[in-house]
């Protein structure tokens, strides 16, 4: 979600309806900690001290600040800003299914999905730029596709994706051709389902591409380190592919959504026994006049460990989520995130310390945690 108030209106819409028809509709109450959302959660809020030190390879703006525990690199694992970031755009088309029809916009044959893809790059290290076809960092690299909000588009999350990328992540962000703010016929918030399919279909293509003996993506993605990170629909997308039963794929090894909801999609709900055990970092904050907080509260209650829950106090659906490092909330949102992923994704056990510290260097005033680490 980035700008239309109409669609976000739909999604409000569609948001309370689903959770009517599933029986999780609840009381609205906003709630400034995380405590309930009608069913008790397991795990109890934490505030833990910050670190003394700093990441060091973060680069050194006013912007850019993490006071946090720092990252003990390795092979694959480091601070955010440690490379430079290279950039490509790509189209992908699937062929075997098809775009339907929108309002006024005709049923198509196929599903095109422009994305822009992010990753370490050889060149002056940070995140505040992306070169386009830069020459990458050895690999492989884990991989995260990023699924953006109704209105949006891959791109429109660049300043905090990019953070991603120096951290030493492949990121994809492809434009839904439904739910993209271009979208023929205009954006709406009822192609999910087949959003989660297109997930597993950019997974095929950049595995494959990895796999070539030549290429941009060559030996790029390490195809046993997968994981998923969304915002508002997008979240919704993640968490489908993640967890439905309709919907999951078990390449899958961990997903961060912000600001989402579980929607029942084909299954009614049902999540995918495949997924136990799935690693869950959700974000959201409590003046979010889109996706309810208590909506964020119902998905940690249902899903299982190892999972957290990160409040953003006073913090509405969009501008945290697409401010990179610069805010304190925004640095919370981008740093959690790759904390998160360097614990499931490349093994690094120091990953949720550094998020607990990240936490509480913000302040209480700006965000609070919950864990349930299995």
């Amino acid at each position: 979600m980035i700008t239309r108030p109409r669609p976000r209106w739909l999604l409000a819409s569609l948001i309370a309806a689903f959770l009517t028809a599933s029986g999780c509709a609840g009381s609205s109450t906003k709630q400034d900690t995380p405590t309930s959302s009608g069913k008790k959660a397991a795990g109890t809020a934490k505030v833990i001290p910050p670190a003394s030190t700093t990441r060091s390879s973060v680069p050194t703006s006013a912007a850019s600040q993490a006071t946090i525990v720092p990252v003990t690199e390795g092979t694959t694992v480091a601070a955010p800003g440690r490379y430079a970031v290279g950039a490509l755009q790509e189209i992908y088309i699937d062929r075997s299914r098809k775009t339907k029809r929108n309002r006024s916009a005709p049923e198509k044959p196929e599903r095109t999905l422009p994305a822009l893809i992010l990753y370490p790059a050889q060149g002056s290290p940070g995140f505040e730029k992306q070169t386009i076809n830069a020459k990458a960092q050895d690999g492989p690299w884990p991989l995260v596709v990023f699924s953006h909000g109704v209105t949006g588009s891959g791109p429109a999350y660049a300043t905090t994706l990019r953070v991603l990328a120096s951290a030493g992540y492949v990121v994809i962000a492809p434009d839904y051709p439904l739910s993209k703010g271009n979208a023929d016929g205009g954006p709406v918030v009822t192609d999910v389902a087949e959003q989660t399919r297109d997930v597993a279909f950019l997974i095929d293509q950049l595995l494959a591409a990895s796999k070539a003996t030549s290429g941009p993506f060559a030996g790029l993605i390490d195809s046993g380190r997968i994981g998923l990170a969304g915002h508002s629909l997008g979240a919704i997308t993640s968490l489908g592919a993640g967890y439905n039963a309709c919907c999951t794929d078990a390449r899958i090894k961990a997903v961060a959504e912000w600001a989402g909801i579980f929607f029942p999609l084909e299954s009614k709900g049902k999540v995918a026994p495949s997924s136990k055990g799935r690693p869950l970092l959700i974000l959201h904050g409590t003046d979010d006049k889109t996706v309810n907080y208590r909506f964020g509260r119902a998905v940690y209650a249902l899903l299982g460990a190892p999972k957290y829950f990160i409040t953003l106090p006073g913090t509405g659906h969009v501008v945290s989520y697409i401010q990179g490092v610069g805010t304190p909330q925004s640095k919370v949102v981008t740093l959690a995130t790759i904390d998160f992923f360097d614990r499931y994704l490349k093994g690094d056990r120091g990953g949720i310390s550094r998020l607990h510290s990240v936490v509480a260097a913000a302040g209480t005033s700006a965000a609070t945690e919950q864990e349930q680490p299995g």
